[in-house]
């Protein structure tokens, strides 16, 4: 009779999700068929996945979708490739071994394509159940903080006059009159802003 590996089963189940379900909720865990099995952690990680839809609200939780499988399938995609550039560099070896590299070259091909489908499949699901959602709070705008610096009232005039006319060019001559370049003058770092 075939007999169940529980600890690796559920070891494996729980990277995926925490499962509510383990061999005691099963009346003869040894004699169970794979099907009965797979249909009831199946309905377990449904009700598991609500919870959480529930809990994050369905805006949410179909953005973190769409962000987590365009993740993965941009990683996995890149580590594909690589292997396809990997297996074709090594695909003439074939040869030698009286197989021809063309067939040889499908058949490996489509096998790391299938590898990748699964491991997608995979990886997005076990992200979907382990993702943190955490609310970032609103940082205040930098003008609706007030203070009593004269330096910090006077910078902020002098933004407010730049914003209303041009943009003074750090080649040309200071508008204060004394003759330098902008840049020298009322433009060089930590010099005194210009009056309004």
């Amino acid at each position: 009779a075939y007999e169940w590996d529980w600890g690796e089963f559920e070891t494996r189940v729980g990277t995926i999700y925490q499962a509510g379900l383990s061999k005691v909720d099963f009346d003869d865990p040894e004699t169970l068929v794979d099907d009965e099995v797979v249909e009831a952690y199946l309905e377990d990680a449904e009700k598991a996945y609500d919870a959480r839809v529930e809990a994050i609200g369905i805006e949410v939780i179909r953005q973190i979708e769409r962000t987590v499988v365009l993740s993965v399938i941009d990683n996995k995609w890149r580590e594909h490739l690589a292997e396809m550039d990997y297996l074709r560099s090594g695909i003439g070896l074939r040869a030698m071994g009286q197989r021809d590299p063309l067939v040889e070259y499908q058949r490996e091909g489509f096998a790391l394509f299938e590898e990748l489908v699964d491991s997608v499949k995979h990886d997005a699901i076990r992200y979907m159940y382990h993702v943190d959602v955490v609310q970032q709070k609103q940082q205040p705008q930098p003008g609706a903080v007030s203070t009593s610096s004269a330096k910090t009232a006077a910078q902020q005039r002098v933004r407010q006059v730049k914003r209303d006319g041009d943009k003074i060019g750090r080649n040309e001559a200071c508008p204060c009159g004394s003759g330098k370049k902008y840049k020298r003058c009322h433009g060089a770092p930590g010099a005194e802003p210009l009056s309004a």
